[in-house]
């Protein structure tokens, strides 16, 4: 059965309404009676479909083909566009399309060719395959051979798709291997503390906890840092809002430190002692002046 013109009217009229519409054509042919076949070509530029053909024996009185073409604003659509007609008698016995797809717009959108299609909506929209005809500087040529000639009708193709998965150099076998790629931070083999799966000597902090590696790399140690961990080391004073960063407890200064320290305290140690010593030697000079004193006095 026939979809009547009215019909055919208000199913373009709600398409309209819920599509996106950045331009919107007509082209309408007033055409003779025939018995065979109907060549229509559209040579409006920026039209997809270019030609129909259709075969339509025993049509003995005039009738009109009307095509509505619409550029919608549909992610990886090329164009829309419906046919219609008044005064046909009957289906045509077949029918075939000649449409072309602009080459910027393959690029632009990134489409894989082997998805470029024409979809004609019949309740739901069925996808029907176009075979590649030729192509010039500008244009994809193409030939597709709907079921039936009036309909709404979409071009579009789909876009190449693309691998972003990355490989990871993780192996999750319980053991860091730096020679791999592995390190802390893409691995759990490398923050896992397993004896005799750590890096030897390594030294990283998590959270509030520093972890450390032994020297042959049998185990790691793991100390909580009072003030936080920081790099590979704990804060020797909690970061507030006035001091501005806080200390790090480095083993090399606090060495270099504790040997000055002992370096003063043995110095003034020694000075001190030279002090007392320098103190009794006068009192004892003092005491044999009095005495000699004392001597001529008693002469």
């Amino acid at each position: 059965m026939r979809k009547s013109p009215k019909l055919v009217a208000w199913t373009l009229a709600i398409f309209l309404f819920f599509v996106p519409l950045s331009s919107a054509s007509s082209y309408t042919f007033y055409l003779e009676p025939t018995d065979g076949m109907v060549e229509l070509e559209i040579r409006q530029p920026g039209v997809s479909l270019k030609r129909m053909y259709f075969n339509i024996p025993g049509q003995n009185k005039r009738f009109v083909v009307r095509v509505d073409r619409i550029d919608a604003d549909v992610d990886w659509v090329y164009d829309y566009f419906m046919i219609s007609s008044t005064g046909m008698q009957g289906e045509p016995e077949s029918v075939a399309f000649d449409i072309r797809v602009n080459k910027s717009w393959v690029s632009d959108n990134n489409i894989d060719l082997k998805t470029i299609a024409l979809g004609i909506y019949d309740e739901d929209w069925t996808r029907l395959s176009v075979i590649p005809v030729s192509e010039d500087a500008d244009f994809l040529h193409y030939r597709a051979d709907p079921p039936k000639l009036e309909g709404l009708f979409a071009l579009s193709g789909e876009p190449v798709l693309v691998d972003i998965r990355v490989t990871s150099p993780c192996n999750e076998n319980d053991v860091c291997e730096p020679e791999r790629g592995e390190d802390r931070e893409n691995c759990p083999d490398c923050i896992r503390i397993v004896p005799g799966r750590c890096v030897p000597s390594e030294k990283y902090c998590i959270d509030d906890y520093l972890f450390r590696c032994s020297a042959d790399g049998s185990e790691y140690s793991l100390e909580r840092c009072e003030f936080g961990c920081a790099g590979d080391t704990c804060l020797l004073a909690a970061g507030g809002t006035s001091a501005g960063m806080a200390i790090a407890l480095n083993p090399v200064f606090v060495s270099v430190l504790a040997v000055l320290l002992t370096v003063v305290i043995y110095l003034a140690l020694l000075v001190k002692r030279m002090r007392n010593e320098l103190l009794n030697v006068e009192e004892v000079k003092i005491s044999h002046e009095d005495v000699k004193k004392i001597v001529k006095r008693k002469a």
